[in-house]
């Protein structure tokens, strides 16, 4: 039984190390943002995290960018010869802007910001986070195979293996630009409810 789960363990080590990071970075955002000067983050996070909705276009095309910035982060790495140990700085970051926005919210309005966080920010910190943490482990399989192929000097010639991962990347763009239009959608409908 324990070598079972051994096996697990290591097999799976990217996804847990991309989802231990993440949670590293929530929890370093909360220590960061309450020993930061308060005036200072609460200006920078007021323009960053602006909830201000004029319209669901440009809140979609808002949350699209920013979603498909981190992504093609991602891939851009896992196409690196030496992106493999970079790439875990982004579930890193992730979480630290999370963790900033629901700060800011609990320390603006109180237990209206927490509300807000619950019916908000978590879903869709939560939705983005799947899906980068399944485009991170699979990004950095593929920079481990080019550094493997260029370094080792290992047989990196078989189609089907680049062609998998060019069809998991477009998979994944597409739940990529799927959760960005979900998100926009609630927050978008939720807005009306949500007053501060």
């Amino acid at each position: 039984m324990s070598e079972t789960i051994s096996e697990a363990i290591i097999k799976n080590k990217t996804l847990i190390y991309a989802i231990l990071l993440y949670l590293a970075g929530l929890f370093a955002g909360t220590v960061i943002y309450k020993t930061a000067d308060y005036k200072l983050t609460q200006a920078v996070i007021e323009n960053i995290f602006s909830s201000d909705v004029k319209s669901f276009l440009s809140l979609f095309l808002n949350k699209l960018s920013i979603y498909i910035s981190i992504y093609s982060s991602a891939v851009l790495l896992g196409m690196c010869l030496i992106g493999f140990p970079l790439i875990y700085f982004i579930p890193l970051l992730t979480g630290l802007i999370i963790s900033f926005k629901i700060a800011y919210y609990y320390s603006s309005f109180g237990i209206k910001g927490v509300g807000y966080s619950l019916l908000l920010i978590i879903p869709e910190s939560a939705a983005l986070q799947c899906v980068m943490t399944f485009t991170i482990c699979r990004a950095v399989e593929l920079s481990k195979l080019i550094y493997s192929s260029t370094v080792k000097k290992t047989d990196m010639t078989k189609d089907n293996e680049l062609k998998s991962y060019l069809k998991v990347f477009i998979i994944y763009f597409g739940l990529t630009a799927l959760t960005a239009l979900i998100n926009t959608l609630v927050q978008y409908l939720l807005s009306g409810l949500i007053t501060f």
